[in-house]
């Protein structure tokens, strides 16, 4: 799986950094403006670990160097989940057999955004190297799930119950519970955060932002984090991403 997303990742850049050619050889002929300073965008992750959303503040250093600043939230998920349904009932939830806890990150950034070549034309594409590092919150929250229960071998309902390996097996495992159970016993892990990637800006519009960002991040705590029963856990989440963003630029 991972090895698909780098080709993909690695096919989107090859795309991207030849439309540049064209424009990085042209001059320049639409009219000068003033220096945009600020920008502020937001985008929507989808990485080899899960999926999320972050938001950027840059603030121009020098003409082609700017400061970053980034909050970014993503969804972890173990390489081994697979969701599974009861067989007896089409109506139940997906739930995923054998896993403890959900496992969520809370990035906290700062870094520099590098223009590479410039976007010389209002329709071009501008390539800048961003890199962000700082603490990184990770929140473990234990799984629950519909427990049916028995009478002799009569069913004689159905419990929410907090995932128990040795008690909960794939006869009396109904569906997921709702993801607000376990919220109140919410346990925080610190760490730290490194992120990389390029970005391509192709908005035609000259104070707006779009943008695809592809590249890689890498989140490291002081444990391992028990988000499975019977495989190992990581304290090393390390993730190729692609982040599509939007925003507006400031003067």
């Amino acid at each position: 799986m991972k090895s698909a997303y780098s080709i993909v990742f690695f096919l989107l850049f090859l795309f991207l950094w030849g439309t540049t050619i064209p424009y990085a050889q042209k001059p320049e002929i639409e009219k000068s403006y003033a220096m945009f300073r600020t920008e502020a965008f937001g985008g929507l992750n989808f990485n080899t670990n899960g999926w999320g959303c972050s938001f950027y503040y840059s603030k121009h250093k020098t003409a082609k160097v700017k400061r970053l600043y980034l909050i970014q939230f993503d969804v972890v998920k173990h390489p081994k989940e697979y969701k599974i349904y009861n067989p007896l009932d089409e109506n139940s939830k997906g739930y995923v057999f054998g896993k403890m806890n959900s496992f969520a990150t809370l990035d906290f950034g700062w870094g520099e955004k590098r223009i590479v070549y410039e976007k010389l034309r209002q329709k071009g594409v501008q390539l800048s190297l961003n890199w962000n590092f700082g603490p990184s919150v990770g929140f473990v929250k234990p799984v629950y799930l519909e427990i049916i229960k028995f009478d002799g071998l009569q069913v004689a309902g159905i419990a929410v119950e907090k995932y128990d390996p040795e008690s909960h097996n794939l006869n009396n495992i109904y569906g997921r519970a709702p993801n607000s159970k376990g919220l109140l016993e919410l346990k925080i892990i610190p760490g730290i955060f490194f992120k990389s990637g390029f970005n391509f800006e192709f908005s035609s519009i000259r104070d707006g932002l779009k943008a695809l960002e592809v590249g890689t991040k890498v989140n490291v705590y002081p444990r391992r984090v028990p988000i499975m029963t019977n495989v190992d856990n990581k304290f090393i989440f390390t993730e190729f991403y692609l982040c599509l963003q939007f925003g507006k630029k400031y003067i």
